[in-house]
């Protein structure tokens, strides 16, 4: 071979290799181009952020990517108007200044507002862009549901929608245990329900009036079928702490110690108010319910009807997202099969059940292969509720998914 002819040759290769070179140039910034695409997509946009949102609900995981993309949240006491006065909440914000959306979140009874999951799941949904109110209700401190907690929602979701750096049109709202009912209650409120963007609960309640006789009973129906449930204490505390006094004075020490309690007497010392109720505690027969409910006083079944989603189910009409546990011991996942049959007609709903849960936590020492199945679902639930609160469109800007990057201005 001449030396002309390796120069020819070491140049057709170098000529080649810039071609190769070109070539995987143009992949890259067509793979960058996808990439770029996909992240403006409303479907990608919401899978993602529900995938970081649901690892986030898991303490001690050796990663969590959405903090890597997102500043800490912030978390403020404020007050919200209501009625004459005032009440005290928990703001959780977006550590990024612009327009959010929001939610009002309910939690169960007692005194949870300092629980580390709680706290945990309200700064996930921060992290997500999407602030949280809390609602601080002495009532439910105390194990008791007042007749117009609900009302108390409606005036903290009003709150939600005045603030300057929440969208008022992609305000939603959450509740867990009973204050998943709560908040069902507040968004079939005339006053609010045309602009809640989406309701979701987590383990609650539909018919008051069928749960307490369920809970008497010790078993729940499915589908025609009876299952056995041992209520957990919370749900006698509760129940007990509720009703009781709504009673007569002279019968309320009686009907207080029945609660929770294997006796099948009625005392003699009862009002006829009081002997309803009683006899609805000691019945251990289903067959018997419908008549043993239809003996209750006025007063308790005016107060159990306003604490029911079920009484209000035709004016709810924001989408309604369902979770439960169906093993949950606190409140059965029966309630929340009868809402969404009942409801279907009415409003978009959705029901998820899972079974690696312990009432509205996930199970840490559960079966792996049934928390995989749960991931799963739980995905697909996450992503409906992301989803119903994003209102840019089936594309926008992927500098919104960078902190300090996308649009920084209020609603104003």
């Amino acid at each position: 071979m001449t030396a002309a002819d390796r120069d020819d040759t070491g140049t057709e290769r170098a000529g080649s290799r810039r071609w190769y070179q070109r070539r995987w140039l143009v992949a890259l910034a067509g793979l960058f181009l996808l990439l770029v695409v996909l992240a403006s997509s409303a479907h990608v946009r919401a899978g993602l952020t529900s995938a970081g949102f649901l690892l986030e609900i898991f303490p001690d995981l050796p990663a969590y990517p959405s903090r890597w993309f997102s500043s800490e949240p912030e978390r403020t006491l404020v007050f919200f108007p209501h009625e004459d006065g005032v009440e005290g909440a928990y703001l959780y914000s977006p550590g990024e200044t612009g327009c959010h959306a929001g939610l009002v979140m309910y939690i169960g009874l007692g005194p949870e507002h300092q629980d580390s999951h709680l706290d945990r799941v309200s700064r996930a949904f921060a992290r997500n862009g999407i602030a949280v109110l809390i609602p601080i209700s002495d009532e439910m401190i105390a194990y008791r549901v007042d007749a117009e907690e609900h009302l108390r929602a409606a005036s903290a979701f009003r709150y939600m929608q005045a603030h300057p750096e929440i969208d008022a049109e992609r305000v939603g709202m959450f509740g867990i245990s009973v204050g998943g009912s709560i908040v069902v209650n507040a968004a079939q409120e005339p006053s609010i329900n045309e602009d809640v963007a989406m309701v979701h609960s987590l383990g609650g309640y539909y018919d008051a009036t069928r749960l307490l006789s369920q809970m008497a009973v010790g078993a729940f129906e499915v589908d025609g079928e009876w299952h056995a449930w041992e209520p957990s204490s919370t749900t006698f505390r509760a129940t007990r702490n509720s009703i009781v006094r709504l009673m007569p004075s002279d019968d309320r020490l009686i009907l207080w110690e029945m609660f929770g309690n294997d006796t099948q007497e009625v005392s003699d010392e009862l009002s006829s108010e009081g002997r309803a109720l009683a006899e609805l505690l000691v019945n251990r027969d289903p067959e018997r319910i419908d008549e043993l409910e239809s003996n209750l006083p006025d007063e308790l079944v005016q107060y159990l009807d306003l604490i029911s989603p079920s009484s209000g189910r035709d004016r709810l009409v924001s989408e309604t997202l369902l979770l439960h546990d169906k093993h949950d011991h606190v409140l059965p996942y029966s309630e929340s099969v009868r809402f969404y049959r009942e409801a279907h007609d009415v409003t978009p709903i959705h029901l998820t059940l899972i079974e690696q849960f312990h009432h509205v936590r996930p199970d840490e020492e559960g079966d792996r292969l049934g928390l995989i199945g749960d991931g799963a679902r739980l995905l697909r639930h996450v992503y409906r509720m992301n989803r119903s609160l994003d209102d840019r469109g089936w594309f926008a800007s992927p500098l919104d998914l960078i902190p300090g990057l996308g649009d920084t201005s209020d609603c104003t």
